[in-house]
């Protein structure tokens, strides 16, 4: 039908950024990583956060962080609180956040080069 074929432009360019990001292979096999994608929930209506926590992971973002430093950085995925506060951050966390922040950042312009629309979560790119 005629909506489907409207769907289509979008769905190709999301295959696109799949693919460039090794989510599914040539051939729209799903890979490891995009396994991963599926296996994490954030609090998002989108599929930016999942995609983000993923490249985290396949990073090594959260490797060097204490356990305790990972859960403060990945609790920026479900707390839906406002703060006006600035936290006290430990080095190791200021650094994870600076990688989750060029993460973001990375994740927006690949979706505006390929025409996507915005699926960041309250301009968390911006």
């Amino acid at each position: 039908s005629d909506d489907s074929l409207q769907l289509m432009p979008e769905f190709e360019a999301r295959l696109s950024l799949l693919k460039s990001l090794g989510y599914i292979d040539a051939e729209n096999v799903v890979q490891l990583k995009g396994h991963t994608a599926c296996t994490i929930n954030t609090a998002s209506n989108s599929a930016f956060g999942e995609l983000l926590v993923t490249e985290l992971i396949y990073d090594g973002v959260l490797t060097p962080l204490d356990p305790a430093e990972a859960v403060a950085l990945l609790s920026c995925f479900v707390a839906q609180e406002k703060d006006d506060n600035e936290p006290n951050l430990t080095p190791g966390l200021e650094k994870a956040k600076e990688q989750l922040m060029n993460w973001c950042s990375s994740l927006a312009m690949m979706q505006q080069e390929l025409r996507l629309p915005d699926i960041t979560e309250d301009g968390a790119a911006k």
